[in-house]
């Protein structure tokens, strides 16, 4: 009969390697950025009103564009993971993610900020499959 293993022990009686550090550290700087990711967009909202020269009823699409594009990550890339793997497409979503929110800081209208809102919400969700 094979020997049972308790894994809390198994787990309790080793250190953290420099590896599961590291990860655990990229995991919390992203996790950091999607939350400030989420945040500026309602802290910019009235220097954008502002400086654009736009109405507060012309920003409601910026904000449904994230919106829409968690909804879009999840049906597309959901299949995707299943098929060519999880770790791939958390790579691929969170450089997806990273480089649309650099991205966004680059728009100069209403438009171009919104589909980089939509990207950045496609990697968002998607990196939760």
């Amino acid at each position: 009969m094979p020997a049972t293993v308790d894994i809390q022990e198994f787990i309790n009686s080793r250190k953290l390697s420099s590896f599961q550090l590291t990860v655990l550290i990229l995991c919390f700087l992203v996790v950091a950025v999607d939350g400030f990711d989420t945040a500026a967009i309602g802290y910019i909202a009235p220097a954008l009103v502002a400086q654009w020269k736009v109405t507060r009823p012309q920003l409601a699409p910026l904000f449904g564009a994230g919106l829409f594009g968690l909804m879009a990550g999840a049906f597309i890339f959901g299949p995707v993971a299943d098929k060519v793997g999880r770790k791939a497409v958390l790579v691929f979503a969170t450089a997806a993610f990273a480089v649309a929110s650099l991205l966004s800081a680059t728009a100069t209208s209403i438009e171009s900020l919104m589909i980089w809102r939509f990207v950045t919400g496609i990697g968002r969700r998607s990196r939760c499959w």
